[in-house]
């Protein structure tokens, strides 16, 4: 292939870190399911109480690992004669070949090279400093094999997993020099909530649902003050029976977080100008999900 053709893609190993992330993102929803379920079908307020607040706390790093998830999935590092492209979830560096100052195997240090401080198969993200290299950023899926990239301000440790193809490519690359000008570009996930803020529709939308979401939070609390039993609907024989009405604190909880979650996905579709209407779809999510919860709490003002 010659390097004034179109840019060579290189993949991240991805079969560890998907089946790793995919079994802690299964087992933290079976937690946070057990415990909401427990918490809906408790009869203590306390114990009520306790499960709820332990079903939060055990879905609160779901966000994370998710987008962790789907960026690996979708991470690439693409080389040619000009331009190295280092694409990691929201976060794109484009590196002209000009700038770049060498590029060398984790494995040639004399030291070992440390993990980022946070880090998981499949995740290795995050800064650090380093005596004799300055600021090291991780944007790979392991270690073993990785490349360090040494850039004017920074050295990227990524990880093709063709790591002697790549330095081939590279190396060949400089020899020949490149064919045009780049400049460098740093595309941050703050910029892409930027862009997403700026949109009028997508600022209507978290506007709306989270209007909707205290009007449920404030509904919720007004039906637990006001009676100390709601009917929630059908048990057992087809008869209402009457449960706990501080179950309904369930409600606000589950909404708050479809929120934070529709946020966060309608960022990583807000990228691509063909894939923002996906991201119109998933920020009125919430809203869909507030006034349905609107909805049943009328239903069971009326009814209790």
């Amino acid at each position: 292939m010659m390097l004034n053709e179109q840019p060579k893609r290189y993949l991240p190993n991805r079969q560890r870190g998907t089946i790793l992330l995919g079994i802690l993102i299964f087992i933290i929803l079976a937690i946070s399911f057990v415990f909401f379920w427990m918490a809906s079908i408790t009869s203590t307020g306390v114990l009520f109480a306790v499960y709820l607040a332990l079903g939060v706390a055990a879905v609160l790093p779901l966000p994370m690992l998710g987008y962790r998830f789907f960026a690996l999935n979708r991470a690439y590092y693409d080389l040619d004669r000009n331009t190295l492209t280092v694409h990691w979830g929201l976060r794109t560096e484009i590196l002209p070949i000009r700038d770049i100052q060498w590029i060398r195997q984790v494995v040639d240090l004399v030291d070992p090279l440390p993990p980022p401080k946070l880090h998981l198969p499949g995740a290795m993200l995050g800064i650090r400093w380093i005596d004799g290299l300055g600021k090291v950023e991780y944007l790979a899926d392991r270690m073993d094999g990785a490349l360090m990239v040494a850039a004017p301000k920074v050295v990227y440790v990524i990880s093709p997993e063709n790591s002697s193809d790549f330095l081939a490519i590279y190396s060949r690359g400089v020899e020949l020099g490149s064919l045009e000008s780049v400049s460098a570009e740093s595309i941050q996930p703050s910029f892409i909530i930027g862009k997403l803020w700026d949109d009028q529709i997508i600022r209507n939308l978290i506007f709306s649902g989270f209007l909707i979401g205290v009007a449920v939070a404030i509904w919720s609390i007004l039906i637990i003050t006001s009676r100390s039993e709601v009917i929630l609907g059908y048990q057992g024989l087809g008869v209402l029976e009457p449960v706990p009405s501080i179950r309904l604190l369930l409600l606000p909880v589950i909404n708050g977080l479809i929120f934070l979650i529709d946020i966060v996905a309608s960022a990583f579709f807000y990228r691509r100008d063909d894939e923002k209407y996906i991201s119109y779809m998933v920020c009125s999510g919430s809203s869909v999900t507030g006034i349905l919860l609107l909805i049943a709490l009328f239903q069971i003002t009326i009814n209790t």
